[in-house]
Parts: structure tokens; sequence; C-alpha cells
């Protein structure tokens, strides 16, 4: 497999942030990302998007974190460097039919029109 080829995919694992974890990131002077979302204990957390998390919901008794797919797209088109086409396409095909068991995270498109299209 090429450079080129090789993308990072978006790996569920479960929520393990602990508090000392936070504050060795506050004591080294970084800020938790989404400082005002509480991510739910056990949830399942999609590696290296972060930044696309914008709240938390239940599902079936199930505390589950909520992502903005449009956010998704934006970070691997900024991240991966892929044009806005191939970013759904890797979104459609490797994140968006996630099912990772009944903590699977919630995926949300934000910028969906009334007529369907995507902003």
């Amino acid at each position: 497999m090429s450079h080129a080829q090789r993308r990072q995919v978006a790996v569920p694992r479960r929520s393990r942030t602990t508090e000392t974890e936070e504050a060795k990131d506050q004591e080294a002077g970084k800020e938790t990302k989404n400082e005002m979302i509480t991510q739910p204990e056990g949830a399942i957390v999609l590696d290296g998007l972060d930044d696309a998390v914008i709240g938390q919901t239940h599902v079936n008794g199930e505390d589950v974190l909520v992502y903005s797919a449009d956010k998704i797209v934006g970070i691997l088109m900024e991240r991966d460097g892929m044009d806005r086409d191939g970013a759904v396409e890797f979104y459609d095909f490797n994140i968006g039919c996630l099912y990772a068991g009944k903590r699977t995270p919630v995926l949300v498109w934000e910028g969906v029109e009334h007529d369907g299209t995507i902003n």
C-alpha cells in the first residue's frame, strides 16, 4: 500500500479519560477537548475525531457520544488532504456505517438542507 493510499481510519475505543489525565493536560497548559461535553463512562470514542464531538445523548438507555458528520468530513479533508468527494466517500464507507455495539456513537449531518443536499 503506497503512502497516498494509507488513510487513518476512525477506530472505536472505550472512553478511558481519567481525572488524572485531564489534570496532566491542564498542568501542561493544554485545554482538554470539548470541555463542555462530558464523555459518558464506557462510551465508544472515535480515535482522532475528538474535535467532531458535538454532544451526548441517550439511546436505548445507554449514554453515547454525538459526532458531527460534517466536522468529521472537514477533519478528513484537513488532516488527510482529501477533497470533499473523497472525504465523504471515506466517511460513508468507513465511519457512517459503523456499528460497534449498543454504545455506538450517533452521527449527525448538521448541514443537510430540506431537499437532502449537503452544504
